[in-house]
């Protein structure tokens, strides 16, 4: 099957909630959405790195973007040939259909040394000869064609119109248009009389006044319409993914988010610098603030804790969606990065399905021992705030035996959680950084032994005995 997007079957494929929960489905397609779900093999992913980093290249994406053009033209021309009406029309709009291809075909041989872009250099180099035929078939056609042309037609996508004999009339009023017409100015009549359409009944007597023409038309046609692979149209869906993703690209360069193709890592790590959640490019006043990320397989699961509203939430997700964008071979919102390709990987978030918190419990105790049972190093797990049907006894008990059975499997997992108990295990946390006797939040993650420091000055500040909260009081 020919494709400009995977060499390879996919190695594995994302679930649909993944999407949902990282809010990737608000920012792209449905139909960019599907294909995402499915995990590219490393060479796939290289590859299709190749042809991103090309499209910043202005003069390669304006040759890209021509073959696309060409492509649609082709289908559209394609389209009308299949449904004319009749015989004047099919012949006119054949004509149309061949070049059409042939002017894809032909830009195709012009593309770079990119792997799959020399895919589409050796299709262009392999269809050469059938390539010279409809050339030489379609020189013919149109010498029929101007045969035909005395009788003044002219065709459209919308069909075949006879233009009107207004040049050859000799009456008063034709001559009075004409002088009108070479001082500039317009007629209604002629607006009105310039073109009609053909109707079967004309297209029948055209093709019985000029029988030799058509029947020789007919025949060139039939000779030439195998020349035609309509198997090429696949690679406009393919082009519009590479385009659409080089959209959200630019814009978040627009927003000063930066954009990297990661090394691929032979061994399972996750490592980036400046990593940014592109979802917040859905709210315009939303301040983007970078991250880092060190996942590798001395460390390879965390708990990420701190301060309500500080950031853990949209750490997680920058973390997922530029998971999810490398493993499609897309630009990955962040300075540098080297991550492994994982095959697997799954979110779990809150649900809002209302159950009660025991029902509620037990769903996502059984939803996680379906995943966790086959988990390996080539899993990837993005937990928040799990288990908050529990109180803080069975949520820390609950989390702390997740993640451990996580780890021993060697699954890379990240978990948002607010029991503040799971920093007595062996699990090792990243936490928000707050800053100031105010506790403002920076949405900074940084790796720390204990976050409790924030967890207290919230706690403090929900009772009214902070520092500023204090400092007001003494102040009444």
């Amino acid at each position: 099957m020919l494709s400009l997007l995977n060499l390879h079957e996919p190695v594995g494929e994302i679930p649909a909630a993944v999407f949902t929960d990282i809010s990737l489905d608000k920012l792209i397609s449905a139909k960019e959405i599907a294909l995402l779900s499915h995990i590219c093999t490393p060479e796939d992913i290289s590859a299709r790195q190749a042809v991103f980093s090309l499209l910043e290249d202005k003069t390669f994406y304006e040759w890209l973007h021509e073959l696309y053009v060409n492509l649609k033209y082709l289908d559209k021309s394609k389209f009308l040939f299949e449904n004319a009406s009749h015989e004047v029309e099919r012949c006119a709009l054949f004509c149309g259909c061949a070049e059409s291809y042939v002017r894809v075909v032909e830009c195709m041989a012009n593309s770079y040394d990119a792997v799959f872009m020399a895919y589409l250099k050796d299709i262009s180099a392999s269809r050469a000869s059938q390539i010279r035929k409809l050339k030489e078939g379609i020189l013919a056609h149109k010498k029929l064609w101007e045969k035909i042309s005395v009788s003044r037609l002219n065709f459209s996508p919308n069909g075949v119109y006879v233009n009107n004999l207004k040049n050859e009339l000799t009456t008063i009023s034709a001559k009075i248009c004409e002088i009108c017409r070479k001082l500039g100015y317009g007629t209604h009549e002629e607006n009105k009389f310039s073109n009609i359409k053909m109707s079967p009944f004309l297209a029948d007597a055209l093709t019985k006044l000029y029988q030799a023409e058509f029947r020789q038309m007919a025949e060139l046609r039939e000779r030439l319409q195998p020349l035609i692979n309509p198997d090429l149209l696949r690679f406009a869906g393919d082009l519009e993914f590479y385009f659409s993703m080089n959209r959200l690209r630019e814009r978040a360069a627009a927003r000063g988010i930066p954009a990297c193709y990661p090394v691929i890592s032979d061994a399972p790590k996750y490592v980036a610098r400046d990593l940014c959640d592109v979802s917040l490019l859905l709210k315009d006043s939303a301040k983007i603030v970078p991250n880092d990320l060190e996942m590798t397989a001395g460390e390879h699961a965390f708990f990420i804790r701190g301060a309500n509203g500080g950031g853990k939430t949209t750490f997680l997700r920058a973390a997922a969606i530029n998971l999810i964008m490398f493993l499609n071979g897309c630009p990955v919102f962040a300075k540098s990065a080297e991550i492994y390709p994982f095959k697997h990987v799954f979110t779990h978030f809150p649900e809002n399905e209302g159950f009660d918190s025991g029902g509620r419990l037990e769903n996502e105790e059984k939803r996680l021992r379906e995943v966790v049972n086959d988990a390996g190093n080539d899993y990837f797990m993005l937990l928040n705030e799990t288990f908050t049907g529990a109180d803080e006894r069975k949520g820390t008990e609950l989390s702390l035996n997740l993640m451990n059975n996580l780890t021993e499997q060697g699954a890379f997992a990240l978990f948002v959680t607010h029991f503040h108990g799971v920093s007595e295990g062996k699990i090792p946390s990243l936490t928000t950084v707050v800053s100031g006797d105010d506790n403002k939040r920076t949405y900074k993650i940084i790796k720390q032994n204990s976050g409790r420091s924030s967890y207290a000055q919230d706690i403090l500040g929900k009772y009214g005995l902070d520092r500023e909260s204090l400092r007001r009081r003494l102040n009444d």
